[in-house]
């Protein structure tokens, strides 16, 4: 069982464990949703007539994400609800879940992850989803921190472009995510067992909207101005640039601390060495420019200056690939002490939608090793 979840950090969205966030060193603040773990009574119930729900993925905010079986197409997959009363969502609410869901629905990118249906004409509407296996980039850089280890510059340039291929496309249908951070770009196993990066929380994304995250937001994002997909890249360069330092480039107790930074400071250099690190060293600190004119015109433009650094277009990812095997082996080693009792990883297959994993129901939980 993975060890029961603190809360979350109020300013780098981070889920954890620990008393205290890793990044800012704030405490993490309790949530209702800690204990909200699937009953028995749950497994079996139909969503929309065909979805039977065989477990729990997560919940937070106002969503909910279960595991269920397709009957139709025989295949099990992520069905995401509003997990409130649909009384305090109201009608605004329900459109806003409704439109961005079918927004994203429209996007075709392997790096995004796929709405397979849509449920509008219940009481609670859902969103059916892949069922993604894999582990998101917060329990990435959790899992390197306990090696004293940062993510290598050829990793980041990986993880970078798969986030980027995704972003470009939603740009382009009009759709800034406005809350790029760890949580929500994930390394993913497909059915061949082939790893490639996908961008989640698009349930989110708004034109113009404040999402809170300070540690991640762009300057314009706090300044409540308009946005567009440079508020995107910033977040991403502040991403990059915690798995390349090991630590948030700004950080703080009191969130709005964090902004102010966000707004006057610079980050201190990132001090990588060889060639190509320099050059993604420079790459991210044009991410995070201030002033959003400087930064690269579109994701497009920001991917093709990092193939030409990385001198390959980028689509395979060899070296997170072995990363990420080798923290499999970490991670599998991890999740028991020597005493038999859970250790401190997160169970990183579980919390993969960028909201909180909860403890697992039955034996349609467990892995292919037997692991509940």
């Amino acid at each position: 069982m993975p060890e029961e979840v603190t809360g979350v950090c109020s300013i780098c969205g981070l889920i954890g464990t620990e008393a205290k966030c890793p990044n800012d060193g704030s405490k993490l603040v309790d949530t209702a949703w800690v204990d909200s773990a699937l009953e028995e009574k749950d497994i079996g119930v139909l969503i929309g007539g065909r979805y039977e729900v065989i477990g729990d993925v997560a919940i937070g905010g106002t969503s909910r994400i279960y595991q269920t079986y397709d009957r139709a197409t025989e295949r099990e997959v992520a069905v995401k609800m509003v997990s409130v009363d649909p009384q305090i969502v109201g009608d605004s609410g329900r459109d806003n879940f409704l439109h961005h869901a079918r927004t994203v629905a429209r996007l075709t990118s392997v790096h995004t992850v796929t709405v397979h249906d849509i449920g509008d004409d219940t009481a609670t509407p859902f969103v059916v989803l892949e069922l993604i296996k894999g582990r998101n980039t917060d329990d990435l850089m959790r899992l390197l921190r306990k090696k004293h280890r940062k993510l290598p510059a050829e990793c980041a340039a990986e993880l970078a472009a798969g986030v980027l291929r995704s972003l470009a496309e939603a740009h382009e249908a009009g759709l800034v995510h406005a809350n790029i951070k760890p949580a929500h770009v994930v390394l993913a196993r497909t059915g061949f067992g082939e790893l490639t990066v996908k961008l989640l929380g698009f349930g989110g994304a708004r034109s113009g909207g404040m999402v809170e995250t300070p540690a991640y937001m762009a300057p314009e994002q706090i300044q409540r101005n308009p946005l567009d997909g440079r508020a995107d890249l910033y977040s991403l360069g502040v991403l990059l640039y915690a798995c390349l330092a090991g630590k948030l480039p700004f950080s703080d107790r009191n969130p709005a601390a964090v902004k102010s930074k966000h707004l006057t400071d610079d980050p201190e250099p990132l001090g990588l060495h060889g060639d190509m690190a320099q050059a993604i060293a420079r790459f991210v600190h044009r991410l995070m420019a201030k002033d959003r004119g400087a930064r690269p015109r579109t994701a497009l433009d920001a991917l093709v200056t990092l193939q030409a650094i990385a001198g390959r277009r980028l689509h395979a990812v060899p070296h997170l690939a072995s990363l990420d095997d080798e923290l499999d082996d970490t991670f599998n080693e991890h999740l028991v002490d020597s005493s038999g009792k859970p250790s401190d990883f997160l169970d990183a297959k579980t919390n993969i939608y960028g909201i909180s994993p909860i403890a697992v129901v039955g034996p349609a939980h467990q892995d292919d090793n037997g692991n509940g």
